[in-house]
């Protein structure tokens, strides 16, 4: 039996339904935005209590209008339109409930296909409930928590799943639309496209959420830089600066990790160590025994830190700050510090602070008085700093954030967006700024990294002062 050939028209109802879900999900998605201004603007956000309150909004935002709906069409692509008995029957009328019961759970399984469609529908769960069980549940502790790094797994592999069906789905969509019925096609045939879409695409993502995982398992490669400095005085020649970046302890990072790494900076006998940002995704009171281990590094020159954006979207800034302190070490906020007469080491504040109600990056107030001879590196957590570091004369900026884009295929997006991604780049804009970018020292949220190993970077200052 030959299937009806579609025509433009006979989509319109079913594009003007998923266009009506897009639009209902937008307006939601903008009142929770203005309702996030509203709390920052009335400061409320500094309150604890109403910063978890405002976090837990936020999750159940994402985790219901977003997540869900995602989650409900891998369902539809990946159960109901695979299933002979539910997409050969649903266009009969008379056998509408054999369609309906088949695309359902039976329990206990009575078959194969019950089975893998039970495991399936718990992994969406997992998916769609993972980010606010967390935030509920799985927040603290010194150890990376297995439960949260299992469901945040099962978030980042589904989205990865949408980014395979969806485009799969569209192309095929227009396909139709293009010929305009102008192809012969059968229900059956267009079963097993079905069914060819959703189990590439499952087989695909299983490889590189495998592959990601083992990944992001493997400790930081040692990523050795020599900068040559025009103003570095030549007795500084051959100083070492170690960076710590974008750690993200948290519910999937804890102390073991940072233990490691501590003995992998002692092992490059750093003169200096630099914390450039995202060293924590949750409170103080969670995290801090999984902190204090970078103190029993004893560079020569300190320990230096500047904020990124986590420490400001957490809400625990302040906290975190005067705990950093307590520990001896130095939080550069729009601030610098004399590096032994050789160079100014200068901080600033993350981008996201002056929309946190905190004070915006302001490289201009932290080299106030500054000797313009003298040399000076950047710390800043996010690379687009470098347009005033360009402006105001910097020889290095030391960055990370981008995380070399973490997760492929997203590695492109993040490219677009960060036009220094990672790795060493000079003569920024013409300039005689330098900047590196590194690719951190962990991952953020799941434990998943493709093509984008951790990397710990040990910076080697060179004077050009003197024949290299």
């Amino acid at each position: 039996r030959k299937m009806a050939q579609p025509t433009f028209q006979s989509y319109l109802p079913y594009t003007r339904d998923w266009i009506l879900r897009l639009a209902i999900l937008s307006i939601l998605i903008y009142v929770q935005l203005l309702f996030s201004r509203f709390t920052r603007e009335r400061g409320w956000i500094h309150d604890r209590t109403w910063h978890y309150i405002f976090q837990l909004e936020q999750y159940a935002i994402v985790s219901r209008l977003v997540l869900y709906t995602a989650c409900k069409y891998l369902w539809r692509k990946i159960v109901v339109e695979t299933s002979s008995t539910t997409f050969l029957t649903a266009s009969d009328s008379s056998k509408k409930d054999v369609a309906i019961k088949s695309s359902l759970i039976s329990f206990p399984p009575e078959s194969f296909d019950d089975v893998w469609r039970s495991l399936f529908f718990i992994y969406l769960a997992c998916s769609t409930c993972g980010i606010i069980s967390i935030k509920l549940f799985f927040h603290g502790g010194e150890e990376a928590s297995i439960i949260a790094s299992i469901l945040l797994v099962c978030f980042l592999s589904s989205v990865l799943l949408i980014a395979f069906v969806a485009p799969a789905n569209l192309f095929f969509y227009l396909a139709d639309c293009l010929f305009n019925g102008k192809v012969p096609r059968t229900p059956r045939s267009k079963l097993n496209r079905n069914r060819a879409i959703a189990k590439i695409s499952c087989a695909m993502v299983a490889i590189m959420t495998i592959a990601a995982v083992i990944e992001a398992r493997q400790l930081p490669q040692v990523e050795k830089v020599d900068v040559y400095l025009s103003k570095l005085p030549s007795r500084m020649d051959g100083l070492k600066i170690v960076q710590f970046t974008d750690i993200h302890v948290g519910p999937t990072v804890g102390t073991t990790f940072v233990k490691q790494l501590v003995e992998m900076a002692r092992d490059l006998d750093p003169d200096l160590l630099v914390i450039t940002g995202d060293l924590v995704d949750g409170s103080k009171e969670d995290h801090y025994k999984a902190i204090d281990p970078i103190v029993q590094l004893k560079p020569k020159f300190g320990i230096y830190f500047v904020t990124g954006n986590h420490e400001f979207i957490n809400g625990y800034v302040d906290d975190w700050i005067e705990h950093l302190t307590s520990l001896g070490i130095t939080p550069l906020r729009n601030s610098r510090v004399d590096i032994d007469g050789g160079f100014d080491l200068v901080g600033v504040e993350d981008w996201t602070a002056g929309r946190m109600g905190h004070e915006a990056p302001d490289l201009k107030k932290a080299l106030a008085g500054r000797d313009p001879n003298k040399e000076t590196i950047l710390l800043a957590h996010q690379p687009k700093a470098i347009s005033d570091a360009v402006e105001m004369d910097i020889g290095l900026q030391i960055s990370g954030h981008v995380h070399g884009g973490q997760i492929f295929p997203f590695h492109f997006f993040a490219y677009l967006g960060n036009p220094f991604f990672a790795g060493h780049y000079r003569q920024v804009y013409g300039s005689r700024t330098q900047i590196y970018v590194s690719r951190g020292n962990r991952f953020w949220g799941p434990p998943m990294r493709l093509f984008a190993p951790p990397e710990l970077t040990v910076i080697t200052l060179r004077s050009t002062l003197r024949n290299r």
